[in-house]
């Protein structure tokens, strides 16, 4: 496994570091199981971004940020293009390398994190970033850094959760402590528990401390990368739940499925259900 010296990272890039380490048999094997709604999510995402590169004009040189297990990356280079890989969980990493190896594919995998990016100025055509910003408190300096390695009119493709997604809002009031959890509210909330921890004596917790899959609403996300250097923003709702009203789990994944194909057919005539779709893709070009 590929070593590193956590010495160099905040406390919050360690404890994501673990978290998706620990994870990792996980998101190598959910996208084998195509009856999982997560593995049914995934695998859409994953058609539709390689889609997106592929009408990319002019495009061979690709960065996946925050790649995983490399599944896309891996795609993409079996497909012809130069891709390179970086993800800050050293057990992803080693799969990822292996299944290059084992597919006699050539892309390199680092270790790493994306707001010190290892690679040239103006050096990729496309960046990928998956399921990255959500986990990063604050996403400032990781867009500086993928705006740094971005050629001009260089694409930037993402994802991040939802704070409108349908399948959110019908699960309150399960799903309030992940919604208030991505907004303004959070630490005001979280002082607050603390008090209740004191008094039952209980460890508190860190006030800054991020939430995994922190949310965001879509307009307002548009006009953030908007306002770090990228121009014709755009996001495409790919699933809308697992939909579990109150929280409870009513529906098989079976169904899930099917209920969200249906509610992405349905925002072709009924456009505002697109903002609160739950896999959400962000599309936006470099100035």
């Amino acid at each position: 496994m590929p070593e590193i010296d956590k010495t160099q990272y905040s406390e919050e890039q360690n404890r994501t570091l673990e978290h998706f380490n620990e994870l990792s048999d996980y998101w190598y094997e959910v996208y084998r199981d195509e009856y999982l709604f997560a593995s049914y999510a995934l695998r859409k995402q994953h058609r539709f971004v390689l889609d997106l590169v592929q009408r990319t004009k002019g495009a061979n040189r690709i960065l996946d940020v925050g790649c995983g297990a490399g599944v896309t990356a891996l795609e993409l280079a079996q497909m012809g293009y130069e891709v390179d890989g970086l993800d800050i969980a050293p057990k992803m990493i080693q799969r990822a390398q292996n299944e290059a190896q084992h597919r006699n594919l050539e892309c390199e995998f680092k270790v790493g994190i994306v707001e010190h990016l290892p690679y040239l100025d103006q050096y990729y055509d496309v960046v990928i970033a998956l399921g990255l910003l959500g986990n990063i408190l604050d996403d400032r300096s990781a867009l500086e850094e993928i705006t740094r390695v971005l050629k001009p009119k260089g694409r930037l493709i993402l994802t991040i959760p939802n704070l409108l997604a349908l399948d959110l809002l019908i699960a309150l009031p399960k799903s309030l402590p992940i919604m208030l959890g991505a907004t303004r509210f959070r630490q005001p909330l979280r002082v607050v528990g603390n008090l209740g921890r004191r008094l039952i004596r209980r460890d508190i917790k860190d006030i800054s401390a991020l939430r995994f899959n922190q949310c965001v609403m879509p307009q307002k996300f548009v006009k953030h990368l908007q306002q770090h250097g990228f121009r014709d923003v755009k996001y495409y709702p790919l699933t809308f739940g697992p939909i579990m009203p109150f929280g409870l789990q009513v529906l098989r994944d079976q169904n899930s499925i099917r209920m969200s194909e249906k509610i992405v057919h349905w925002v072709s005539t009924i456009k505002p259900l697109g903002m609160m779709g739950t896999m959400m893709v962000y599309d936006g070009w470099r100035i």
